[in-house]
């Protein structure tokens, strides 16, 4: 379900034009989705590393209750640092893989509005 909510997003983004379609609209929106594609590779990776970077020295840190192991803090911490670094750097990923898209189609004299 996460999933199909990504779907037309990113670089599969399909702009809307003030207007019809020209002859090279087609071909132009596959060469500017391709080159989205390629803009932000690693950012996902850099921010799972830095999210479970951060929140694995903050939950090996925090003082934990009698019985806690401070290894099992530090552990679930890094986890859902890599989880949350992973989405933010994903969700920004995908909102500069739709300006790739948007302004090579404007680059390319399509009238792109949205």
């Amino acid at each position: 379900m996460l999933l199909a909510g990504c779907e037309g997003t990113g670089a599969d983004y399909r702009p809307t034009l003030d207007g019809p379609e020209n002859a090279h609209f087609r071909a132009d929106l596959t060469e500017c989705q391709q080159t989205a594609r390629s803009h932000g590779a690693g950012n996902t990776l850099g921010g799972a590393l830095a999210g479970a970077a951060l929140l694995g020295v903050i939950g090996a840190a925090v003082k934990p209750d009698p019985g806690d192991d401070r290894l099992a803090n530090a552990a679930g911490a890094t986890l859902l640092g890599a989880a949350s670094g992973a989405a933010a750097a994903s969700s920004g990923t995908m909102d500069e893989q739709e300006d790739v898209v948007r302004n090579c189609l404007i680059g390319r004299g399509h009238r792109v509005i949205l």
